[in-house]
């Protein structure tokens, strides 16, 4: 017999009699559930036995010595990491509390990738059955756990997705996210730390660019971006006065984007053109130095764009810490919550914006914000819109229909003709226009947050700048 078929004989009669705390469904339904949820990404068959196994020494009088015993080494350690001490000895809130803290050290310092994605199904599985029965009893639904405080129930999801990073490109992981998203949205987000996210590439030409002329390094090469790069960044981290900062740059690899659209930021220069006094490209070994010398994560993205992977950082670290993107591009705008803000440098001036910022400036919200774009256009990237549809138009008809799609089915409902002929004449556009735009927050996170650690900067800019030759 199969390892799995064994694995569901063996969990049924362990679960016989057995019901969930709220809707008294068999128990069985649960391990089932996560070991079908495990299935849509591993077809380790160990790994399904374990998932179907992963309540057995936990919740029944079976050993994880009996597991051992019957199914084998592998299987045992995986169920085995799943398997939480109840501490029975404390009461059920503080069991609770030392049980979740042991498991989340364990998964975020020890777990192997299989025994993540196995937490990952669990913790799904779990989100899905408390969000049906969220529907069927409310906020009454907490009195059927050990832990009735919905906030640090929230705690602990947000920060199993925190510690499941690795895990952030699956659609399961993303599913978790929105379950996190939708039961927890009135929990305030416990901030365990500060993230400055960098757009690197943004940080350049607003560097190189803003510089008043050319300064050249001690071999005579120009160095203006590296030296404004680094001045910047300085003043960035002494606003923000992050725990954690990883600077993003895009790779050289073939842009996904413009195989939806060929023209896609085909305004901009071809900088393998451009002479080397005029190319703030030729600094980005100096820039890479530097950040190396201030001890500071950093990395060219391999795979997308560094705005996806900024947008997956962001999504999931945002989870358990305060989040800031430093960039001027206003595409990050969609990214915008309770635990993340878009910080735009200009010296003095400088600027957070947040949903009331996003309220007040375009009259839309954060969720809304790839939709105006989509209607309006973005020059930056050669996405032309929907003809006669500015950001006063497109603000005022996604209060009216909150989102793009709904918009598209109503257009008969449009009082003002030429408004209606422009949006159906572009209408399939306007959906490839979001395809372009929306960021993708199930992109892959190149670094881990330990290797994003930041002490606080005990070296002063001039230090660094002479290090690496400017001075």
């Amino acid at each position: 017999m199969d390892v799995v078929s064994e694995a569901i004989l063996f969990s049924v009669k362990a679960h016989e009699g057995m019901r969930r705390k709220c809707g008294g469904a068999p128990f069985i339904l649960h391990p089932l559930d996560v070991m079908d949820t495990l299935a849509g990404f591993s077809g380790d068959r160990d790994l399904l036995a374990a998932a179907v196994l992963h309540d057995v020494a936990e919740d029944t009088d079976v050993t994880l010595e009996e597991i051992r015993a019957a199914f084998g080494e592998r299987i045992f350690r995986l169920v085995a990491a799943e398997t939480e001490d109840k501490h029975r000895d404390l009461s059920p809130e503080a069991s609770w509390q030392m049980r979740k803290e042991e498991k989340l050290r364990y998964l975020s310092r020890e777990a192997t990738e299989e025994e993540q994605k196995l937490a990952l199904a669990d913790k799904l599985s779990n989100l899905r059955s408390l969000a049906v029965e969220r529907r069927r009893y409310g906020d009454g639904v907490w009195q059927c756990f050990h832990q009735k405080d919905p906030a640090r129930q929230a705690w602990y999801h947000r920060s199993v997705a925190a510690a499941l990073w690795r895990l952030a490109a699956l659609p399961a992981y993303r599913e978790y996210l929105s379950l996190i998203d939708r039961l927890f949205a009135a929990c305030p987000v416990e901030a365990e730390g500060t993230v400055l996210l960098v757009d690197g590439m943004n940080l350049l030409f607003q560097a190189f660019f803003g510089m008043p002329g050319r300064m050249d390094d001690r071999e005579g090469h120009p160095a203006q971006g590296v030296f404004g790069f680094v001045s910047m960044l300085y003043r960035i981290l002494a606003a923000v006065r992050p725990t954690h900062v990883l600077v993003l740059f895009d790779g050289e690899h073939h842009n996904e984007r413009k195989d939806i659209l060929p023209e896609y930021k085909a305004n901009r220069p071809d900088y393998s053109r451009v002479p080397e006094d005029e190319n703030p490209f030729f600094q980005l070994p100096g820039i890479f130095k530097a950040l190396k010398e201030m001890g500071i994560a950093f990395c060219e993205v391999r795979d997308g764009e560094a705005d996806d992977a900024i947008a997956s950082c962001a999504r999931v670290f945002g989870q358990t810490r305060r989040v800031f993107i430093s960039s001027h591009d206003s595409d990050y705008f969609q990214l915008i919550g309770p635990s993340v803000s878009v910080f735009r440098y200009r010296g003095d001036r400088s600027e957070i914006c947040d949903r009331r910022y996003l309220l007040n400036r375009l009259g839309i919200e954060p969720c809304q914000y790839a939709d105006f774009k989509s209607l309006t256009g973005d020059h930056a990237d050669n996405i032309p819109g929907a003809r006669g549809i500015g950001p006063k138009t497109a603000a005022a008809l996604l209060k009216t229909y909150g989102t793009l799609d709904r918009l598209l089915m109503s257009i008969d409902e449009i009082p003002q003709p030429a408004r209606r002929e422009s949006l159906a004449k572009a209408s399939d556009r306007l959906r490839m226009n979001r395809r372009l735009i929306r960021l993708d927050v199930g992109a892959e996170i190149p670094v881990s947050p330990e290797e994003m650690a930041y002490s606080g900067g005990q070296r002063r800019a001039w230090s660094v700048m002479e290090s690496i030759g400017l001075f």
